[in-house]
């Protein structure tokens, strides 16, 4: 999950009424995932009014969900059009094969690195990254072995500051 300027209280109530907490892992500016071959792919930075013109990919968020529960940040800037999809095997095709665009973190996940580039978008937005957890629970051994493991990786990525 991740909390940003725009979801951050929405997101903190649904935690609270669940009595969940929300554990950052670490922070990232708002990049933009294109196909190497699109047109933006050789930019060194984006500015947000550049994306209006291309199609966003956005994953669906079923009827009953807010915008504010979105998968990517800034859901409300503007775009030509919004293609919604279901799965990351489908998000990495379109973004390999045609000229639209989604908005993340930055971190490109093992089957998104071939053919799709991550460049930085022109905002002071900051994204968040973490995970819940029921505030009655206590994390297994698996799970605390698990976590440092997350913080190892972090830790080597670019782009990303580990909280």
């Amino acid at each position: 999950l991740y909390l940003d300027a725009f979801n951050q209280r929405v997101m903190q109530k649904a935690f609270d009424d669940a009595d969940v907490s929300f554990y950052p892992l670490f922070d990232a500016g708002v990049h933009v995932f294109v196909g190497e071959n699109h047109p933006l792919a050789g930019r060194d930075i984006i500015r947000p009014e550049e994306l209006t013109v291309w199609p966003r990919y956005s994953f669906e968020q079923g009827t009953a969900n807010s915008f504010y529960y979105s998968e990517e940040p800034l859901s409300y800037v503007e775009h030509s059009r919004n293609i919604r999809i279901s799965d990351r095997g489908t998000l990495s095709n379109l973004l390999t094969s045609y000229n639209g665009y989604t908005l993340s973190t930055g971190v490109l996940s093992s089957e998104m690195h071939t053919g799709i580039v991550s460049i930085p978008l022109d905002t002071d937005e900051r994204m968040t990254v973490g995970y819940i957890m029921h505030n009655e629970r206590k994390p297994s051994e698996l799970l605390d072995r698990y976590i440092e493991e997350l913080h190892r990786i972090i830790g080597e990525s670019e782009g990303v500051t580990a909280r």
